[in-house]
Order: structure tokens, then sequence, then C-alpha cells
């Protein structure tokens, strides 16, 4: 176990290199000057240098990953180049509401998918299963750009249930959080759908329905534990890419969160920001598939015995 550990941590460490190098070098490749878009084309040449030099942008390309390099290090991303503020700072306004966000849907999408799957399961190859297979397919493909704007105009000004943007409440969460939670909740369903019933299909099943064990009990006793392994996985990969993934989301529904400021960054190419919110982003991911990957083994001790 403690061999797996180090392994996982030391690829964390690898990927999580190599994302944020690759992060720097591609904004500082981008067409657009940062000096530009801060003080507009009717800036002075002699202005347009001095803001250089001061954001330190005048510097060759290896000093700059060098500098970048080293506050990463310290875990100091340093100033935003637009508004002036910390990075940190910046980031720690936002990730509240991109937390809050991402574990609603989260919540909707297991709660949700895990009972159709469950239903599609017990209902294989019958007409329940076909529907959740028609059903589950539309949602996995449904785009954010899309749903999102059809629930607001339904529940928010048709029928005014819900706020129009976010105001911070929790009911300004469950539009946005349903919208990130529709494509996750089709996942988990299929996910354990699949993985249930290949455990239908093992000896163990039949027995228990021999021993004339209710039809409930070995759903909840036997079954659904055994079929949680890729269940736990996906919500692992599934928390991180809510949270990474709500860009369009946020900016749907007017949510201050990660999303909208990353999208805020790259409009200003503030490339502090940018790095810091990617590194950040990649860094969630990794975490969620490597807590997922790291709990699987409590779960099922013979995931722990193959190590």
């Amino acid at each position: 176990m403690a061999s797996r550990v180090v392994k996982r941590l030391l690829e964390f460490a690898l990927t999580l290199f190599l994302a944020s190098s690759a992060v720097f070098f591609m904004s500082r490749l981008a067409p657009s000057d940062p000096v530009e878009i801060i003080l507009g084309e009717n800036a002075t040449f002699e202005d347009r240098q001095s803001l250089r030099k001061e954001l330190k942008l005048d510097l060759p390309l290896w000093k700059q990953y060098s500098d970048f390099a080293a506050s990463a290090i310290r875990l100091d991303p340093g100033n935003s180049l637009v508004t002036g503020r910390r990075v940190a700072d910046e980031i720690k306004d936002a990730f509240p509401y991109t937390l809050k966000l991402g574990l609603a849907a989260l919540l909707i999408s297991m709660f949700a998918g895990g009972a159709a799957g469950l239903y599609a399961a017990k209902n294989e190859d019958r007409a329940g299963d076909a529907v959740f297979g028609l059903v589950s397919s539309v949602m996995m493909v449904s785009p954010s750009f899309l749903t999102g704007p059809i629930l607001l105009l339904a529940f928010a000004v048709l029928l005014p249930v819900f706020p129009v943007s976010g105001d911070g409440s929790a009911m300004s969460y469950f539009l946005p959080a349903l919208v990130l939670a529709i494509p996750a909740a089709s996942y988990f369903g299929r996910v354990l759908r699949v993985s249930l019933c290949e455990e239908k299909k093992k000896p163990y099943t039949a027995l228990a329905k021999e021993k004339g064990v209710p039809e409930k009990e070995v759903y909840l006793a036997h079954l659904l534990p055994n079929s949680l392994i890729p269940f736990v996985q996906v919500a692992g990969l599934e928390f991180g890419a809510l949270l990474t993934g709500a860009i369009i989301t946020e900016k749907i529904f007017r949510v201050p969160g990660l999303g909208s400021l990353l999208a805020r960054s790259v409009f200003s190419r503030d490339y502090p920001l940018i790095t810091a919110l990617i590194i950040l982003f990649s860094s969630i991911y990794l975490a969620g598939n490597l807590a997922a990957d790291l709990v699987s083994p409590a779960i099922d001790p013979r995931v722990r015995d193959a190590d």
C-alpha cells in the first residue's frame, strides 16, 4: 500500500509539472499582447515599454520561466497583470463559489445517476432499461450552453422559482448545479448499471437466490457493495471535472467562481492568473483521481491484495 501511495504521488507531481510548464509556454506564445490589452491601442510606445518592463515581460523567455518555476515552488504566483491584486487573493475570493457549485452538482449526479443505474440494472433488457439507455445517451451529450439557457428561461424567467443569477444563496446554486449534473448523472448511471449487471452474472448471486435471500437484500448487501469500485473512481474523476468544467455554466448563471475568473483572465491575457488557475484546475483533477485510486483498496480488499 505504501509503494502504491508513493507511486501515485510521484505521478501526480510529474503530471502537474508538465501541465504547468505547457500552460506557461502556450500562454506566452499567444499572438495577443497583455500590455496592449491593458493600455489600449492608443498608448504610446514609451508607455508600452515602461509597462512591459514593470511587468517583467521584457525578460528573455527562459528567465520568465525560471521566475515562474521559483514562484511555483514558493506557492506564490505573484500579482495579477490587470488588477494588480495578489493572484492568491483573486483565487481565494472565487474558489468558494466553484466549490459549492461542484459539490452540489456531484451530490445531485451521484444520487440521481446511482438511482437510475440501479433501476436499469434491475430491469436489464426490459423496457425500463431501454428508456434509461436512450435518456442517458441524450443527457450525456447535452452541452451546458444549451441546457443552461433552457433551464434559466423555464425556472427563473417563465416560472420564477430560482434566482436569475448567482446571488450566493442556496437557491441560486440549484440550476447551475443541475446543468453540470445532467451529463455526470448519466455517466454515473451507466457505470453503475454495467457494474451491477456484471456482478449479477457471478456465481455468488445465483447462490444467494437459491438460498432464498430476497432480491432487495441481494442487491443492497451483495451486488451494490461489490459494484462500488468503478462508481467511486468515477466520483473522484467527475468531482475534478465538475470543478474545472464550470466555465460556461458560471458565465451563464453569473456565478463569480473560478470559471468566470479564468474566462476573464484569458480575455485579458493575465499570464500569472491564467497559469495559477490552470495549475489549480490540474491539481484538483489529479487529486480527485488520486483520492479515488487510494480509496478503492479500502472499499475492496481485492484491489489492496493485488498491489
